[in-house]
Parts: C-alpha cells; sequence; structure tokens
C-alpha cells in the first residue's frame, strides 16, 4: 500500500534530497531531473513572468510504500496563466514554464519512480490529481517529455480508466549525433563531404591558430578557476551570438551558475567545461544538445476534459533578431572554416 506526502516547500524538499538522488539515480532520469537542476531552478525562476502570473506554489509528491522508503517522486509547480484570454490554475512540470528570455531547457522531465513500482506510483498520483487530494487544477502539463518514457502510457492509461480522454503529440525532433568511441571513428561514419568538410575547418584552424602562436586547451577543474571560466563562456557566447545573447537575462546566468558551481564539486555529476585558447586568447568552448521529446498535457475543467498540447520548448525555431537555445558549441567570428565541400 503506498502514501503520498505532499511537500510545498523547498527546504521540506531538500529534507528528502539524499532520497531524491538516489531515487533520481536508479530511475536513470535526465540530469534535468536532479536535485542540483531543480533546485537551481526554483531558486531562480519561481517568481519568473509578467504580473500577475509570476508567483508560483511548489507541489511535490513524495510517494512512499509500507516501510516509509521513497518509490516515486513527482514535482510540479502550481500558477496562473492566461489560455485564450481565459484564466486558468496550472499544474506543469518543476523546471518548465520560465519565460522564453530566460529560458533554461529542462529536457525530459518525468515522475521519478522505482521500476517495480512504477504502474502504482502513477495510478495513485492519477487518482490523488482526480479526486482534488492534491488541490484545484484547471490545468496539468507535463511538456518535453520522452517518447519512450513509460510514464507517458501509464498517464494515458490512468486517465483512460478514468474516462478522461488524451492525446500524446509529438514534438519536433532536435538534432542527435551518435558519437563513436574515437574521432577516427566518428570521421569515419560521415559522408565524403562532411567527412572533408571536418578536416579542412581543422586544417584551417590549425593554421590560423600557428600564426598567432598555437593552440592549447584549457579545462576549468576547480571552484577557485570557475568565475574564470564562466566569464570566458559568457564573453564567447556574446560574441558569437551579438548583444541578445541568452546570457542577457539575469535569471539564467544566475541558474547556470548555480548548476556549475554544484557540478564543480562533483555533485549528481561532474562539470566538464573546457577552452579553446589561440594565442592565448580565447576562442572556442563547448556546450551540448539536446535530443527528442514529447509533451504530455492534461486539462481539467469544470467536465473534466483532457487533452494534450506539446512543445519542444529548445528547439523551437527562434526569432531571426535571437539565436537557437541549443548549441553545439560557442566560439568567436574568425576567417577560418571550410572550404568547397566537393574539391575532394
Amino acid at each position: 500500500m503506498l502514501r503520498l506526502d505532499v511537500l510545498r516547500t523547498l527546504d521540506s524538499l531538500r529534507r528528502i534530497e539524499p532520497e531524491w538522488r538516489e531515487l533520481h539515480v536508479e530511475a536513470r532520469a535526465s540530469f534535468a531531473n536532479s536535485p542540483t537542476w531543480l533546485t537551481a531552478w526554483w531558486d531562480t525562476m519561481r517568481d519568473a513572468g509578467p504580473l500577475p502570473f509570476r508567483d508560483r506554489e511548489l507541489l511535490a509528491v513524495a510517494i512512499r510504500d509500507g516501510a516509509g522508503a521513497l518509490v516515486g517522486l513527482a514535482l510540479f509547480v502550481r500558477r496562473w496563466v492566461r489560455v485564450a484570454l481565459v484564466p486558468r490554475l496550472r499544474l506543469e512540470a518543476l523546471g518548465t514554464g520560465e519565460p522564453k528570455e530566460d529560458e533554461v531547457c529542462t529536457d525530459y522531465p518525468t515522475v521519478l519512480a522505482r521500476a517495480e513500482h512504477r504502474a502504482e506510483v502513477v495510478e495513485v498520483l492519477a487518482q490523488a490529481l482526480l479526486s482534488g487530494e492534491l488541490g484545484r487544477w484547471d490545468e496539468l502539463q507535463m511538456s518535453t517529455m520522452r517518447r519512450d518514457d513509460p510514464v507517458v502510457d501509464l498517464f494515458v492509461q490512468a486517465f483512460v480508466r478514468a474516462r478522461v480522454g488524451v492525446s500524446v503529440e509529438p514534438s519536433p525532433a532536435a538534432t542527435a549525433v551518435k558519437l563513436a568511441p574515437t574521432f577516427d571513428g566518428y570521421l569515419a561514419t560521415l559522408p565524403k563531404k562532411h567527412r572533408y568538410a571536418v578536416k579542412r575547418t581543422l586544417s584551417d584552424f590549425e593554421a590560423w591558430a600557428n600564426e598567432r602562436g598555437g593552440s592549447t586547451f584549457e579545462r576549468v577543474g576547480s571552484r577557485a578557476e570557475l568565475a574564470a571560466g564562466v566569464r570566458t563562456l559568457i564573453e564567447l557566447h556574446a560574441a558569437r551570438w551579438g548583444p541578445r545573447h541568452l546570457f542577457t537575462s539575469e535569471r539564467f546566468r544566475r541558474f547556470h551558475e548555480q548548476v556549475m558551481a554544484s557540478l564543480i564539486d562533483g555533485v549528481d555529476g561532474r562539470l566538464d567545461l573546457w577552452i579553446l585558447r589561440a594565442g592565448g586568447e580565447p576562442v572556442l568552448n563547448v556546450s551540448r544538445s539536446d535530443t527528442r521529446a514529447v509533451g504530455l498535457e492534461l486539462f481539467s475543467a469544470g467536465i473534466r476534459r483532457i487533452a494534450t498540447s506539446v512543445g519542444l520548448a529548445h528547439d523551437k525555431p527562434a526569432p531571426s533578431s535571437r539565436p537557437r537555445d541549443s548549441r553545439p558549441g560557442d566560439s568567436r567570428p574568425g576567417d577560418w572554416g571550410p572550404r568547397d565541400p566537393e574539391r575532394g
């Protein structure tokens, strides 16, 4: 028999952080479901957005077995939104829903659960949502979930059994690169013209860097080095993307500073920040890319109808005046790069 504990403050959530961390690892969920990511998001984004819709209420549902062990954890935020000019009270996954200019692209939110309890956890959670045990909501939204996440289908099945209509729609697919164990192995997987472009770009860069005294890689590996490393990252990002770059958002910057500070200490992972220098000047830093996700959005009004609407926030086309949110890396503009790939 499972029981629910409802947590409504960050302090109460921090008290179960060791159990949360253990459950996150066992569930093999994305880093964006970890305590490091989500506590930083709440610290920096809980009041983001225009009035009167900026106030958010934390709603964490800890699900325990008869022995008191944490077997499931669902993390939501409750806030007012406007849908077709009508105010609605929305529940959404913690880590999502911040304004576009602050968006940190929380990927693959889910309900954390031990595999042997997953179906029961989702069923108990769905019943609590529909019964009103978790309070009022007009709209429940869980966006950018993985389509192969078992929680998606379990949610659908639970609401169908409750005679609530559900639909699941895929978001646009993001680009993913499957890497070989070695760089040469990766090159071997490329078509000829792409392989040429990579090799020629490396050759051009080496020649360009040698004119300036050569190139070096520098790894940021300690708290003492982190502040300077972050400054370099932001400078390169601004040089590449212009005055409206992402770090102009104070919330976006504070979020990443907090997450990187935890990671440099080895909490929930390890920060791996590298800076490429040519002639002593930084020219490149490397960041990550994302993969496909789907969203599950549930509506509950007077007649308890449920539908879905999705959007992969970090893969939506951005206005031409603003850079895309997901990039393989940032670099300074320069005069080196691939020439005609059809030449050989």
